[in-house]
């Protein structure tokens, strides 16, 4: 679960265009926004996004209302942020009494909560190069794509949004880093055998070469 902000202005990429051929993108005038709280469930695919007014602890709360009404009496486990709206004293509470399992992630660590893959995608998808008169049209852009039910996005989802995270005892010698406490790893292997580690207290680069360690997936 994540919050997110998109703002009603310019989001420039990139194209192909001739050689000495200038090209002109239209820009909107002010910095209007859409507050967005959203969550992504890697088993089945599904993107829930709510837009509100601001985001603050009782959005949250409201958020989190429904996706308790979504999943019946299922205990729930989110993973949140360190915002300081989900860190909210009635937040805390009020998962508690819903039976909802609030999973507060270290800081620094943004590429171990879901949805901000997917807020990168719809970037992409609806706002990159693409011009909106008004901000209505904006934001039923964004809301449009981001309830679609289609399947073929569902698929893609689960694709490319993997729960790709391994644990770092299973693969550090027991004599490296003694002193450093790594609690998860986001990591992939390139060429021999480096990987990137994510420290529990921040972001923590950690190089390795050489060794036969197996980094398959769990």
């Amino acid at each position: 679960m994540d919050g997110s902000h998109p703002t009603f202005n310019n989001h420039i990429g990139y194209g192909r265009m001739r050689k000495g051929i200038g090209f002109e993108i239209k820009s909107q005038d002010g910095w209007k926004l859409i507050n967005l709280m959203g969550a992504y469930n890697p088993k089945d695919g599904e993107v829930i996004v709510q837009d509100y007014d601001t985001l603050t602890g009782d959005a949250v709360m409201n958020f989190l209302a429904g996706l308790r009404r979504r999943n019946g009496e299922k205990k729930l486990h989110i993973i949140c942020d360190n915002a300081r709206y989900q860190h909210a004293k009635e937040v805390k509470e009020f998962a508690k009494t819903h039976t909802i399992h609030l999973v507060y992630l270290p800081g620094y660590s943004p590429n171990l909560n879901l949805i901000k893959r997917y807020w990168g995608f719809l970037m992409k998808r609806v706002l990159v190069n693409h011009y909106y008169e008004t901000y209505e049209r904006f934001k039923e852009a964004i809301l449009t794509f981001s309830r679609s039910k289609s399947k073929r996005l569902k698929n893609y989802y689960k694709d490319i949004y993997r729960e790709n995270f391994i644990s770092s005892n299973r693969y550090l010698p027991d004599n490296t880093f003694k002193y450093i406490s790594v609690e998860l790893v986001y990591a992939y292997s390139v060429g021999k055998q480096r990987f990137y580690a994510q420290a529990g207290v921040g972001l923590l680069w950690i190089l390795i070469v050489g060794g036969d360690y197996d980094c398959s997936e769990k």
